[in-house]
């Protein structure tokens, strides 16, 4: 078909006027609301894909993988827990910090979906100690080792797009720093140039020079004395804090056979050495007793190490790829977990990316990647046991938790008061009823049936897991109950058949108490939080 000129522009005109009805012609979409209470959520660095996933606990649902410019070599964690920096290996020009909002409200401890905020170009940055962000007091503080800069940041203005607010401390020379502060100065450790400086805290200004500390490379506190601990190539230096011994060497540590890489603060006042590769001691300070000296004890070529939030375990992770649980003070060994196939013997880590296994924990639980089989291992520390693998994919390397509940853990774990709604009898009792009715669906530790979480999985094989690891505390009190007494579904289509003829109200209450003891307290502590107020005490 032919148009004549004359009626091209009237065409040209109808179709341009069709344009804005045909923008809103959109219907507008219903909102909801994206915050929940997640006890608690992992972060785990991919060394195939350079993305970071956030999972959450203990569902144990991948609800975000967050690309990063390949590869991260740090994850730290921000002190308010808003703010989680990915820092970029050092095999390019470019030192990107990608700044990830984890979704985290201290005020009502909520979680949103976490994203990407914004990039930072750094010069060499790192600065993280455990998963945990380098800090000046409360502030966030990033050193940048190329430029021999610290940038302590004024404000939190991370999700935002304005410019942040950033204060720079000079140090003495670019290097490798290790890093300890006090409430007046900061003490940074020069690798290569074998000195520590101690700077004034809140201008940055250079108090004094310690030097003879060639590869200072790890540091640990002794929190009575205030005094600190460096581990230097030929022996520890440690320096004093406290009045007429501050910011003065008084003491060196002779090493018993090989140097220290870093140190764990142990149970008491026990600091525990270590280095990367085979190490064969466990290395152990007592700094409670004076002349100080070095205690070792044999132990299996580990490949990571690790101290729980509480001090009671030492965490030993080998080569063979068992966990070793032992005791925080005395190092003895308590319990062996195997947890996966042995590691390569040449599998070694450079600054282009994290490459090796990592730990973090929280209650008594255990969170271990797996890098060469892509997964994390969730362990109960004190059963000795594994409670699940999350498959992840790739190549899980860094891990950092987010706990969202932590700050309430006394309101309900107190010893004397007993916050938990239930006691030791309803506990004993809820045991012996769960394993006459419950461990053929459930598992014998609460696990969950052989199919839970797997598509198309029989209903009879989907039982859910009540060990913690579930969804369970989602579901108020009246609610599992409810499920207890009535059923989930016909008992015929393979669903949950209900127990009002079998179980009395009392019975059933003690199921609970039973399962809910198995639960960590950052789960216990998250359903309190979803109870309705008549029921907050139980």
């Amino acid at each position: 078909m032919q148009f004549s000129g004359a009626k091209i522009p009237v065409l040209i005109v109808l179709a341009i006027s069709c344009l804005p009805s045909m923008a809103i012609a959109h219907g507008a979409s219903e909102r909801f609301i994206e915050s929940e209470l997640v006890p608690t959520r992992l972060f785990t660095a991919d060394a195939e894909t350079g993305a970071v996933l956030a999972i959450n606990l203990p569902t144990g649902n991948v609800v975000a993988r967050l690309s990063t410019p390949p590869f991260v070599m740090l994850l730290g964690l921000s002190p308010d827990q808003r703010h989680l920096f990915a820092m970029r290996g050092r095999n390019t020009d470019r030192d990107w910090i990608t700044v990830i909002d984890t979704g985290f409200d201290p005020e009502s401890r909520m979680m949103r979906q976490p994203h990407v905020a914004r990039t930072i170009l750094g010069d060499k940055p790192a600065g993280v100690v455990a998963g945990r962000l380098t800090t000046v007091g409360s502030r966030v503080a990033i050193f940048m080792e190329g430029s021999g800069e610290l940038q302590v940041f004024g404000d939190d203005g991370f999700s935002t797009p304005g410019a942040l607010s950033v204060r720079t401390y000079k140090l003495g020379a670019p290097d490798h720093y290790h890093y300890l502060e006090n409430d007046q100065y900061l003490y940074v450790g020069h690798f290569r140039n074998g000195f520590l400086q101690i700077l004034d805290r809140e201008d940055g200004q250079e108090i004094t020079r310690i030097g003879d500390c060639a590869g200072l490379h790890g540091m640990g506190r002794d929190k009575v004395t205030g005094r600190l601990f460096f581990a230097c190539r030929a022996d520890v230096l440690v320096v004093g804090t406290a009045a007429a011994e501050s910011n003065l060497e008084v003491a060196r540590v002779a090493y018993p056979e090989r140097r220290l890489g870093t140190f764990l603060q142990g149970k008491d006042r026990v600091l525990w050495g270590y280095d990367e590769g085979a190490m064969p001691s466990l290395y152990r300070l007592d700094t409670a007793r004076q002349p100080y000296r070095f205690n070792t004890m044999p132990v299996d070529a580990s490949i990571h190490q690790r101290v729980t939030d509480d001090r009671r375990y030492l965490l030993v992770l080998t080569w063979s790829g068992d966990l070793q649980i032992r005791d925080g003070w005395s190092g003895a060994l308590v319990r062996t977990v195997k947890l996966a196939k042995p590691f390569a013997e040449d599998l070694r880590e450079n600054t282009d990316k994290a490459v090796l296994p990592d730990i973090d924990t929280e209650d008594n639980r255990a969170y271990v990647s797996l890098p060469h089989q892509g997964q994390i291992a969730e362990v109960d520390l004190d059963a000795g046991s594994i409670l699940r693998v999350i498959d992840t994919g790739g190549q899980p390397t860094r891990v950092v938790l987010l706990k969202a509940t932590a700050g309430l853990y006394d309101i309900v774990e107190s010893e004397s008061t007993g916050h938990r709604w239930y006691g030791p009898d309803d506990i004993k009792k809820g045991q012996e009823i769960y394993e006459a009715h419950c461990t053929g669906c459930h598992g014998d530790a609460g696990q969950g049936g052989p199919g839970w979480g797997l598509q198309g999985a029989s209903a009879a094989d989907a039982a859910p897991p009540l060990n913690g690891t579930g969804h369970a505390y989602k579901h108020p009190l009246n609610d599992m109950l409810a499920t207890i007494n009535d059923g989930s579904s016909s008992s015929s289509a393979g669903g949950m058949p209900g127990f009002d003829r079998v179980l009395s109200a009392q019975q059933q209450r003690a199921v609970i108490a039973y399962f809910q003891s198995l639960w960590p307290a950052s789960v216990y502590v998250a359903w309190s939080m979803t109870q309705p107020e008549e029921h907050s005490g139980h």
